[in-house]
């Protein structure tokens, strides 16, 4: 298995997983502010 795809793919996961929980923050605080 080629490495550098894996630490890409990983690299990418990471970034989403960030992008949904920044995302998953950013809307609780909007619905609990109304």
């Amino acid at each position: 298995m080629d490495d550098g795809l894996l630490v890409n793919g990983s690299a990418i996961v990471g970034e989403w997983i960030f992008f949904i929980g920044e995302w998953t923050f950013f809307v609780g605080r909007v619905g609990w502010s109304k």
